[in-house]
């Protein structure tokens, strides 16, 4: 777990806003959000096993809602019935609107969480997107290795 004041202090020191002048905290929370989706997304689409989920999701009729946070399907599980199916599906975090929280993100991509919020606080989404991406790129699994699952050192 990693604090959210951290994340808003590394965030502000990357932007050189120590003082507080340049962006509130509400500016900032929204730009972690926007960078912890976008690096959700890109680490999904590049098969890591990091934004995955499985759920068991009650069939009525033969069909069920999908959760909330979904983003895209994984795989139906093994042991689905015609009452239940298991499903493994990529998520999107939880919007960050409290900095007294703490949030579920690897200890080690913290930096490049802090690198993609700074560019979407600043208004660059191409530099977001491109440092989502390459961060993604560096830490997936190659797609002929997608059922292996990302094996790190994450606390």
């Amino acid at each position: 777990m990693v604090p959210v004041r951290l994340l808003l202090t590394k965030l502000r020191l990357r932007l050189e806003d120590m003082q507080r002048t340049k962006f509130s905290d509400y500016e900032l929370l929204s730009a972690l959000s926007d960078a912890w989706s976008m690096l959700w997304i890109a680490l999904a689409e590049n098969f890591s096993t990091l934004p995955r989920k499985a759920v068991e999701v009650i069939l009525v009729g033969g069909t069920a809602p999908l959760p909330d946070d979904f983003y895209s399907l994984v795989e139906l599980g093994d042991g689905s019935t015609s009452e239940t199916a298991r499903l493994e599906y990529n998520c999107v975090p939880p919007p960050i609107t409290d900095s007294a929280a703490e949030i579920d993100f690897p200890t080690s991509l913290v930096l490049d969480l802090i690198e993609v919020a700074s560019a979407v606080v600043s208004g660059n989404m191409t530099a977001a997107t491109e440092t989502a991406k390459a961060t993604a790129a560096r830490v997936s699994q190659k797609r002929e290795y997608g059922k292996i699952p990302d094996i790190r050192h994450f606390p």
